[in-house]
């Protein structure tokens, strides 16, 4: 634990220059999060060669909440004057869930722990359950086994659905005695009468548990995570497990989940509710453009169903064919 403690002190080290930094209003939160990445790295550079991906992990995380706190105001009482209140300030993943590998024998081990961490910083960004303790197993409702649905599950035993990065992530919730009103779950929102139909049977085969602010679907089709386009129907591989598409989510939620323009549309016109989704006046695929300007607020059932007759309309098409849009829902 010797370097674990070390990297302790640097980080309290790292943590008062970036206050200094800050209170000078010399670079914005931007450039100090450059800053710090930057400068732990250096500290690092004594660091035994398997330990440091561990440790620039502990540090990755420990500035995303730097950032939250800077954001939230609460700078101050996460400059505490000791290594020890810096690491319970930074939380249970600090805390908990560092892993020094010095063998390749741990190396399994390791890759548990990190998959912990990474689960714990999803649902540390998260809103709260969407539902109470579920009762009824991924598994069982999808009529499928595998790894992949157990790993669902145990997320899902953590936190029973939930939004992040203000709403424009949604992982669905499996059945429960109490849920939020308004809300689908995994059963209903997979059953083929819903809004599968207006695909026929394109989505096949896919069980959907989360979503991005504009409805793209993410799914579980056999041994991989997939990405629906409900415009184009495209199906893109994402993942081979859904830890790794926890990974991916974290690592380009700009791009997977819509964060940006999410933040934009909603800084413009409110809370984007639980439920509804963002659906462009002009579709993409048609040339609309990804801002607020053309996006309204749709039921997530409504928005799907629109776009699966527009789906159909343009499959068989040819390039520069004219498309006759519904009204918006």
């Amino acid at each position: 634990m010797k370097v674990l403690t070390e990297f302790a002190m640097s980080l309290f080290q790292v943590i008062s220059i970036l206050k200094r930094r800050l209170t000078s209003g010399t670079r914005r939160p931007r450039d100090n999060h450059r800053y710090l990445r930057l400068i732990v790295a250096a500290r690092l550079g004594d660091v035994p060669k398997q330990c440091r991906g561990n440790l620039l992990r502990l540090a990755s995380i420990a500035m995303n909440i730097l950032l939250q706190c800077l954001e939230k105001g609460v700078l101050e009482r996460v400059c505490a004057p000791s290594p020890h209140t810096i690491i319970g300030e930074l939380g249970h993943v600090l805390a908990h869930n560092v892993v020094i590998c010095r063998t390749e024998d741990a190396s399994e081990s390791c890759r548990n722990k990190e998959v912990k961490m990474l689960v714990e910083k999803l649902l540390s960004i998260g809103s709260q359950a969407l539902a109470s303790t579920p009762s009824v197993s991924v598994g069982t409702i999808a009529e499928r086994s595998g790894t992949m649905y157990l790993e669902l599950d145990n997320i899902l035993a953590k936190r029973n659905g939930f939004y992040a990065f203000e709403g424009a992530l949604h992982v669905r919730h499996a059945p429960a005695q109490q849920t939020n009103p308004g809300e689908i779950g995994l059963a209903e929102w997979n059953t083929p009468d819903l809004w599968k139909f207006e695909y026929e049977n394109l989505t096949e085969g896919i069980f959907f548990f989360a979503e991005d602010v504009f409805g793209v679907q993410f799914g579980i089709h056999y041994d991989r995570v997939v990405a629906f386009e409900p415009e184009s129907g495209e199906i893109k591989d994402l993942a081979n497990s859904i830890e790794e598409w926890v990974g991916r989510i974290l690592n380009d939620y700009r791009q997977l989940t819509g964060f940006p323009i999410a933040h934009e549309w909603q800084q413009t016109h409110g809370t984007l509710h639980g439920g509804m989704r963002l659906l462009p006046k002009i579709p993409f695929i048609l040339g609309g453009k990804f801002e607020v300007s053309n996006l309204i607020a749709v039921e997530a059932v409504k928005g799907m169903r629109y776009r699966g007759e527009l789906w159909r309309q343009l499959r068989d098409l040819p390039d520069g064919a004219q498309v006759r849009l519904k009204a918006l829902p």
